[in-house]
């Protein structure tokens, strides 16, 4: 199981004060891009400053890197379009991150295939419940055939955890499971056998979603 760890940096300062803190035990940093992006907007000569702080990481940790970059929509403070997203994603790769992450059911078609299949974790977020049509939803996302699929949900009821368990258990190819909200711990530790990765902050004030562990939970 990789252990992702999220990071959502207020500015190049912050990134450079929060990568230091990874360990050993971090195989790949997932960096929110949707606020740290409006610092490079203004200041674009901090752009190799960022390139260079992922280089080291690269080097000192031996991780990979994840981008982001959300919407209100999705939970996320970008200010932009889509298309300014992807652009965003894009620059993202350029600079040294491995791979960038797109939700199948906040992007259009178009713009997913503007992501290389080898570099995009596509992934389907519901922040209020479990879909019914995961299955589908799933063989959707086949047609893209990207590195790593993602399913990040909101179990109300024990019931529907149990039903998200089961999937996860007949969708266990290189594929992402993890629950959110007041059934999100009992759901992520029940997910361990079946997920492809799981997310743990930093610390326990740098979670990105309810009911995320930190690395002191290891």
């Amino acid at each position: 199981m990789k252990i992702i760890v999220p990071l959502r940096p207020r500015s190049t300062v912050d990134l450079e004060r929060l990568l230091p803190q990874l360990d050993e035990r971090v195989d790949i940093v997932e960096i929110w891009l949707d606020v740290l992006v409006q610092e490079l907007m203004f200041a674009p000569g901090l752009v190799p400053v960022v390139q260079k702080l992922l280089e080291k990481t690269r080097v000192d940790f031996n991780v990979q890197f994840l981008g982001v970059c959300k919407m209100p929509s999705e939970n996320g403070r970008f200010p932009g379009n889509k298309h300014q997203c992807i652009k965003v994603l894009q620059q993202f790769l350029q600079l040294g991150g491995n791979f960038v992450d797109l939700d199948v059911l906040q992007n259009s078609t178009e713009h997913i295939h503007l992501i290389p299949a080898d570099k995009l974790w596509l992934s389907c977020h519901d922040f209020k419940t479990v879909p019914k049509n995961l299955p589908d939803v799933k063989d959707n996302m086949k047609t893209f055939k990207p590195a790593v699929f993602k399913f990040a949900v909101t179990p109300e009821n024990a019931s529907q955890l149990d039903e998200f368990i089961t999937f996860a258990k007949q969708n266990s190819d290189t594929t992402i499971f993890t629950t959110m909200g007041k059934f999100g711990i009992n759901g992520r530790e029940q997910l361990k056998s079946y997920t492809y990765g799981a997310f743990y902050a930093l610390s326990p004030d740098t979670t990105t979603a309810s009911g995320q562990p930190s690395l002191a939970d290891l």
